[in-house]
């Protein structure tokens, strides 16, 4: 088993504060190669072979990805888990070679109770995901694999979390600039602790995203800095904004050719170059 791939899990105990459209966007990046009307330096780079890993059941990500080729699908992470071969579920997206994803399907809503009939009395429980992923990450080359969770706190979050190879399990928070927002940043990183101690000493938390801001409002401010003053350097400086364009290009497909959409993607680009400098 190569021991080469980068991971990234990117998750939260809120809903709606842009896990998936970061998980979305930072995929499509690792995957893809810049176009030629990309001429910033720091914006160029060669795509590699990216695995998504969607575990929420909702699966909004896999959606936004495979598009139409969704609805074929004939099965995703549970039966992965289950059969602990993830090859025969894993779908190449249809408009980005590089780009590969294990979807998600709603019957990973009961994933907890067939966890607890099937799975809790094993040893080791939460190394399932990783071992049915690792015939497929030497079959199809993989480099990064980008892991989306649910917001909220279930095994699959926490097997999603314990996906390592042996290296480091980069983790990224995203967070909105208010009080709730606050409290899911100490909940999550209570949450990383415990893995940490317990399913995976790789665990590591690479940074906090300030998401969905409309601009720059007192308030928003005087909450950075509580945060900044608690966290440090864990705070990534790039502030996804809230722009329509970003939902444009989610529901449309990913693409940089057009200078609105790259306009909409600069927050995109920064902290992709962030979370690399960071692993």
């Amino acid at each position: 088993m190569r021991n080469d791939v980068n991971i990234y899990v990117i998750t939260a105990h809120k809903g709606g504060v842009t896990k998936t459209t970061s998980s979305f966007f930072m995929s499509h990046l690792f995957a893809t190669k810049n176009h030629e009307k990309v001429r910033r330096y720091a914006y160029q780079r060669e795509g590699q072979n990216t695995l998504v890993i969607d575990l929420d059941f909702q699966a909004d990500l896999s959606k936004a990805i495979l598009k139409k080729q969704y609805k074929d699908i004939k099965g995703g992470v549970l039966e992965a888990i289950g059969s602990q071969d993830a090859l025969p579920y894993i779908v190449q997206s249809q408009e980005h070679e590089n780009l590969y994803v294990l979807p998600a399907t709603t019957s990973l809503a009961q994933f907890d109770d067939i966890f607890a009939k099937n799975l809790a009395h094993l040893e080791n429980p939460f190394s399932f995901l990783e071992s049915a992923l690792e015939e497929a990450i030497d079959t199809l080359d993989i480099k990064n694999i980008v892991i989306d969770t649910s917001p909220s706190l279930n095994k699959l979050m926490l097997m999603g979390l314990s996906v390592s190879f042996g290296r480091s399990t980069n983790v990224l928070i995203p967070f909105q600039l208010d009080q709730f927002g606050m409290y899911s940043i100490e909940d999550m990183t209570n949450t990383l602790k415990s893995v940490k101690e317990k399913t995976n000493p790789n665990t590591k938390l690479i940074g906090l995203v300030p998401v969905l801001l409309e601009g720059t409002s007192k308030r928003d401010k005087e909450i950075l800095v509580q945060v900044k003053n608690a966290y440090e350097n864990l705070v990534i400086d790039t502030k996804i904004m809230r722009k329509t364009d970003i939902k444009t290009i989610v529901e449309q497909g990913f693409s940089e050719q057009y200078a609105s959409e790259r306009k909409a993607l600069n927050m995109y680009y920064e902290l992709f170059n962030n979370v690399k400098e960071r692993v």
